[in-house]
């Protein structure tokens, strides 16, 4: 075999090649640098704004719970209020004879949710209620009876949650003072209401198994408070921001706060129920919440560092490079090395695979292993080692393992890195040898120095796109549309604002719309990664149109034979097209159509356009043919009528209530 042939370096044409070779190798490391810093301040912004919209996500569901379980309350507190004022203008013309056992019978008192509805005699005796008591029960010690006699304050008292005496069940109790003609005490109107008819209720809010609901009174003390799969009745709580918040005139808010019963961290939202010395507050547990949220986060960071070794091992590899041109004798020599390396290591393992295994020295527990690339099966990878036991009757066992899989994975792995490093190395080069130029060459005219330092800003603009479009993929893939704010939009209304908002390159038309006039369009999108697509797909419509032509935006609404309706973005141009193997290959990262390389980009666009549609659960439909132009079509389904929806709401509403 021929011996490599290897061309001269490359002489610096200045007699100091040494310093400048230094000052080079520092200007490469310091744009290596930078670059790292813009990658993880990127990472550090997404992480933030990512941590900032999951809270707030969890502050809304939040809101809407506490808003559920106020009116909830509100509707319980009323329909027991009611009973109340209707013993309590029956009483004083019946008395005694007043039968709210038959009252209940007839329906004319609504007890379902109620234990007891009774009176409280003015000496504190209970005996009179809509369920029997054998015994007169005294209750002139309860604090619900008590707290009537000194004045009338003609308002509803509830009491913290008490064992009754009657029922034998944590109740609440709701009363109002019964009066003489003269004004005088004559007793108690009661309503008890099962205090586990509101934990039952709190239990169906699926707040996680540390997340908390609870009715507490403006005194502090719950009435009723469910933690997970827990009921607890009476834990205080004054120390609670959301009594300080209250007590400022604020009758609904959120705060994050270590609770004051059990120690958790969770975010809150509470409501004032109105009417009533109550309030209901709901909340979830830190950890918990953010759960999601930081398995974005370590996703992102694991991008952004392979990223980050990216740009190292470029670095590297230049300055490994320049300092090539210090000793030119030392680095052909040390290519020839590794060229006669290279020559004894590539050899068959199929013609060598008996000379190696008869060679390896088989150990107790396992030795050496031969990896062996099959013709049959083609592509299948086997890992042969060889295995004895101390003592055992065979001498030698081969042991095969199947690591296609692994070496699939690796080989996947390694293109991935050759293409990234491939991509960021090419403006890079230009990076390196215009600012060589501009260090080595100082009589230089303003213009060409101008113009050097305008093509690495570009390039650097390049390479920062790359890594912008890497990273913005790699989010989107790791959270799955978990940051998606999906919204109902107006499709026509959106297109048009996305079109009035691009800016097409200098001497190039806008492009034409083309709509249907009739009935609004609604789509359920997220406004922003929508807009990014379709924006993507315009710019290459222009792109790859360089001799001009019309660029043409279609909408369209379409039912697919399943049943789907769907409306239809389509953007055509006049360009160059592709063959049917490149449109195969559109969307696969880095793959240009243009492959002379004179037309700038990335090759990420339209990976980013197809996880975004992905991930709204649409479609992307290309046609092209060669010279002929493209047509990208981007299918977002119509969402279900709003009829049919608003139907399903209530029937979630009906089941969380019954």
């Amino acid at each position: 075999m021929a011996e490599p042939t290897h061309s001269r370096f490359p002489k610096l044409p200045v007699p100091d090649r040494v310093e400048a070779l230094g000052v080079t190798v520092f200007a490469i490391w310091l744009a290596a640098v930078f670059l790292l810093f813009l990658t993880w301040l990127h990472v550090f912004v997404q992480v933030s704004e990512g941590r900032q919209n999951e809270l707030t996500a969890v502050q809304r569901d939040l809101a809407n719970l506490a808003r559920v379980s106020e009116e909830h309350a509100t509707r319980t507190f009323r329909s027991a209020d009611q009973v109340v004022s209707f013993v309590k203008d029956r009483y004083p013309d019946l008395g005694s004879r007043l039968d709210l056992i038959d009252l209940t019978k007839r329906g004319v008192i609504d007890a379902s949710i109620f234990n007891q509805v009774g009176i409280i005699e003015r000496d504190g005796m209970y005996s009179l209620a809509n369920r029997p008591v054998p015994v007169p029960i005294d209750l002139s010690d309860r604090e619900h009876f008590r707290v009537h006699i000194a004045q009338d304050t003609r308002e509803l008292f509830v009491s913290k949650p008490v064992l009754g005496r009657a029922t034998q069940r944590w109740s609440i109790q709701l009363t109002r003072r019964l009066n003489q003609a003269n004004g005088a005490f004559n007793g108690v109107v009661v309503v008890s209401i099962d205090a586990g008819y509101f934990t039952g209720f709190f239990g169906d809010l699926k707040l996680g198994p540390n997340g908390m609901a609870a009715l507490y009174g403006l005194d502090g003390v719950a009435r009723a408070r469910r933690v997970g799969d827990v009921d607890d009745f009476g834990a205080v709580a004054t120390g609670s921001p959301m009594f300080r918040q209250i007590g400022e005139g604020r009758q609904d808010g959120s705060y994050v706060n270590d609770s004051v019963v059990d120690g958790v961290k969770r975010i809150y939202h509470y409501r004032k129920v109105q009417g009533y010395p109550l309030v209901v507050v709901v909340g979830r547990d830190m950890e918990e919440a953010l759960g999601q949220h930081r398995r974005d986060r370590n996703a992102l960071a694991l991008q952004a560092g392979v990223v980050s070794l990216l740009i190292i091992s470029l670095a590297l590899a230049m300055s490994q490079f320049l300092w090539r041109l210090r000793a030119e004798l030392r680095m052909r020599r040390a290519a020839q090395a590794q060229a006669w390396l290279i020559l004894r290591c590539r050899r068959d393992p199929a013609s060598d695979a008996l000379l190696s295994l008869n060679s390896m020295a088989p150990t107790e527990g396992g030795g050496g292993a031969l990896v062996v690339t099959l013709v049959k099966p083609a592509g299948r990878v086997l890992s042969i080692s060889v295995n004895q036991k101390a003592g055992g009757p065979t001498s030698k066992v081969l042991c095969f393992r199947d690591i296609t899989r692994e070496t699939e994975v690796a080989q996947m792995k390694s293109e991935f890195l050759a293409t990234a490093a491939h991509e960021l190395r090419t403006p890079m080069a230009s990076v390196y040898g215009f600012a060589e130029v501009l260090l080595n060459q100082p009589d230089l005219d303003k213009t060409a120095r101008n113009e050097f330092i305008d093509i690495i800003y570009k390039q650097s603009q390049n390479i920062a796109q790359i890594l912008d479009e890497l990273l913005d993929l790699a989010r989107i893939e790791a959270r799955r549309g978990k940051d998606f704010k999906f919204e109902r939009l107006d499709a026509r209304a959106l297109v048009r604002d996305i079109l009035r908002s691009f800016k097409p390159p200098p001497g190039r038309a806008e492009p034409e719309l083309a709509v249907p006039e009739g009935d609004v369009w609604t789509i359920e999108a997220d406004r922003s990664k929508l807009r990014q697509a379709l924006l993507n797909v315009l710019s290459n419509a222009y792109k790859y149109s360089p001799k001009g032509g019309t660029v043409v935006v279609k909408l369209t609404r379409t039912m697919l034979p399943t049943g789907v309706d769907q409306v239809c973005i389509a953007v055509i141009d006049e360009g160059i097209g592709m063959t049917p193997s490149q449109v195969s290959h559109v969307c696969e990262r880095f793959f240009r159509a243009d492959p002379s390389g004179k037309l700038p980009g990335s090759g990420l666009g339209m990976s980013i356009v197809k996880e975004i549609i992905n991930l709204h659960h649409g479609s992307i439909d290309i046609q092209s043919a060669l010279g002929m132009g493209t047509s990208v079509s981007l299918f977002v389904p119509v969402p279900v009528a709003e009829n049919e929806a608003n139907s399903r709401l209530v029937g979630d509403e009906q089941s969380l209530h019954g």
